[in-house]
């Protein structure tokens, strides 16, 4: 994936919202669900309800059959309220994948934008490939909701792919920087043990989805 072909993922999006494509239907119950109330502070704007993965896209009669085929990725986060817009505020939704040589996929929300970082695809930087590029989500009451175009990622991200152990996150970091915080402890710390996960709110899923 080139990074300047990815840079087109704002445009892609607000096109592809307004040429009348076709939703796929959400899935019945969302991939992760959290209890409402659990977050530790700070509010519902950080309390993490759900959180779902699905795909948007077009259908056409073929024969007698209707073949719909996906055209965006479509990741989505709902919290007890709207989130939060202190600064500092962070919201990130990540899941692994069988894509990008095993890699995973992060979503993040702040304030002040949002983006995507893939882990396994892109440029390596002596510590594997990685890609981080601007993805802002639309915000819709307590819900928000990042959409990517799937050819921007081509062979990368095939049909058929599956994603897994789904953690949805609120944090609380310096809004200077927004990097040193609950996020930072949370991200360092859990590689040696979950008792370090200091997260304003997270909530964690075993189940898998399949890009189809």
């Amino acid at each position: 994936m080139r990074r300047a072909r990815l840079a087109l993922l704002a445009a892609t999006a607000a096109v592809a919202s307004g040429a009348g494509l076709a939703g796929a239907a959400p899935p019945a119950k969302p991939l992760l669900t959290d209890p409402a109330g659990d977050a530790r502070v700070l509010g519902a704007g950080y309390d993490i309800v759900s959180a779902t993965l699905t795909t948007a896209g077009t259908t056409k009669k073929v024969g007698k059959r209707s073949v719909y085929t996906p055209k965006d990725l479509v990741a989505s986060v709902t919290l007890a309220a709207p989130p939060s817009t202190q600064p500092g505020t962070q919201i990130k939704l990540s899941a692994d994948t069988t894509a990008c040589d095993g890699g995973s996929f992060t979503w993040y929300y702040t304030p002040s934008g949002g983006r995507l970082f893939v882990y396994g695809c892109g440029v390596d930087d002596g510590l594997g490939k990685s890609e981080s590029f601007d993805l802002e989500p639309v915000v819709k009451g307590n819900t928000l909701t990042w959409t990517v175009s799937l050819k921007q990622f081509g062979a990368d991200l095939p049909l058929k792919t599956l994603f897994s152990n789904f953690r949805a996150q609120s944090d609380q970091n310096d809004p200077a920087t927004g990097e040193v915080g609950t996020a930072l402890v949370t991200d360092f710390g859990t590689i040696f043990t979950e008792q370090a996960n200091v997260s304003v709110d997270t909530g964690l899923s075993d189940a898998t989805y399949k890009l189809q």
